[in-house]
């Protein structure tokens, strides 16, 4: 179980205590949805989020993730300076270069440790979403690209045969890739209708990994903030406004099952 239980009211917050005088709460700032509240669909938030969730694992801490829509930010969110998401604050410090993120995390908060040397992973995955984005947007009308980048990625984990890109223990890289692949997943099967080969049988194993990460199901958006959050791209087909308003009210999913 996650030492941070995190419940979304108008922020969500880590119900954690802290055990160290003199720190002091930390507060992730990340987009919102388009309700203003929920989690929206970006996976650069998602990805920060579940690593420092993972991370609050080994650490009592108190922290406080909040959503908000950077082009129409909060009073909050415009007088710390901040012009993108996600941001950071600890104290003094103010970050809102994602990079720079996850290193001032890795720096205060050390164990579990996610770093990684594994360059032949970093090959497996080189390139996958940019040719998810150029079939998307439909730049590519072809998935062939699309599916050779899939079955590199397939063949390096059947090869490998370990849980994760690196081994046995989640990695800043699994926690970079994780949130990409499942949002390839649900907006593909929606605006392309398009389904990852299910011969790609590692790779479907390794995303079904993800789904067992408690940290990566609690800083995953829905479904519908996913599909909006690609939708809502000049690039990208539109849909409806009667469908758009589907999406933005109707009831939320979350795909985290797997067919048998």
């Amino acid at each position: 179980m996650l030492i941070c239980t995190c419940i979304l009211v108008t922020d969500f917050v880590g119900a954690c205590s802290m055990t160290s005088e003199g720190d002091c709460p930390i507060e992730l700032w990340v987009r919102a949805g388009c309700d203003g509240v929920r989690l929206g669909g970006c996976p650069l938030c998602h990805q920060v989020f579940m690593t420092l969730l993972i991370k609050g694992q080994d650490h009592r801490i108190s922290f406080k993730v909040k959503t908000t829509n950077p082009y129409k930010a909060q009073p909050e969110f415009r007088a710390l300076g901040f012009r993108h998401v996600p941001a950071f604050v600890h104290d003094d410090v103010l970050i809102d270069q994602p990079d720079e993120i996850l290193e001032y995390i890795d720096k205060i908060l050390p164990v579990p440790d996610l770093q990684y040397h594994n360059s032949e992973a970093d090959s497996a995955v080189k390139d996958l979403f940019s040719k998810f984005c150029f079939y998307i947007k439909s730049l590519s009308k072809d998935p062939a690209h699309l599916e050779a980048g899939l079955r590199k990625l397939d063949e390096f984990l059947e090869k490998n045969n370990t849980t994760y890109l690196c081994g046995p223990n989640v990695t800043h890289l699994d926690c970079q890739i994780l949130p990409k692949l499942h949002q390839m997943r649900i907006v593909l099967k929606y605006i392309k209708n398009y389904e990852m080969p299910s011969s790609l049988r590692s790779l479907w194993k390794y995303l079904e990994a993800g789904y067992n990460i408690e940290a990566f199901r609690l800083s995953c958006p829905c479904d519908e903030e996913i599909i909006l959050h690609w939708v809502d791209r000049p690039e990208v087909p539109n849909v409806s406004s009667s469908e758009y308003k589907r999406l933005s009210r109707g009831t939320t999913t979350y795909s985290f099952h797997l067919s048998a």
